[in-house]
C-alpha cells in the first residue's frame, strides 16, 4: 500500500519462469481503476502462453520459429483473450508489459514491450556494475523485440 495514497490497490504484477535453454522476466504496470485486475488476468496468460510456445522450440532439432515471433504471438494471443472474457476491464484500464527472455544457447537476450515500460540490463564487471537501457521504440499499438547478443 503506498502511504502517500491510502487504500490504493498496487496494480503491479510480475512473472518468471526457466524452461530448458531458456530464462524469462515479465514485469507489467497497471493502471487505470481496475489495472490490478487486468493484470491479474494477463500475468499469469502471458506466463502460460509464453512457456508453450517456448516448450515446442526446446522439442525441435531443426528449423526454430523466430523467438521474436513467438514473442509477438504470445502479446498478442494475451490481449485477445483479455478482450474476450467479460471478467476482465481490458477496455476501461490497462497495464504496460516488459519481458526479457535469455536463451543460454545463443547468447541472446530478446527484449519485448508493450507501452511505455523498458528494461534494463544489468552488467556484473568484476567488482562494478554498469546499467543499460534497453531501447525498444514501443507504443500501445505496436509489439515491439529487440534483441541483444551476449557473452555469456
Amino acid at each position: 500500500e503506498d502511504p502517500d495514497s491510502p487504500g490504493k490497490v498496487n496494480q503491479d504484477a510480475h512473472f518468471h519462469f526457466t524452461l530448458g535453454r531458456f530464462s524469462c522476466i515479465g514485469v507489467l504496470d497497471g493502471h487505470g481503476k481496475k489495472g490490478h485486475v487486468l493484470n491479474e488476468f494477463l500475468a499469469p496468460h502471458l506466463k502460460q502462453n509464453l512457456e508453450g510456445k517456448l516448450a515446442e522450440v526446446n522439442m525441435e532439432e531443426n528449423g526454430q520459429r523466430p523467438i521474436d515471433g513467438i514473442l509477438i504471438d504470445a502479446f498478442e494471443e494475451s490481449h485477445y483473450a483479455a478482450r474476450m472474457d467479460g471478467n476482465v476491464p481490458a477496455g476501461r484500464s490497462g497495464t504496460t508489459c516488459v519481458v526479457s527472455l535469455m536463451d543460454e544457447e545463443d547468447g541472446i537476450i530478446y527484449t519485448a514491450n508493450v507501452g511505455d515500460s523498458r528494461a534494463i540490463l544489468g552488467i556484473q564487471n568484476d567488482d562494478d556494475a554498469d546499467a543499460v537501457a534497453v531501447e525498444v521504440d514501443g507504443c500501445t499499438s505496436n509489439w515491439n523485440v529487440k534483441q541483444l547478443s551476449v557473452e555469456t
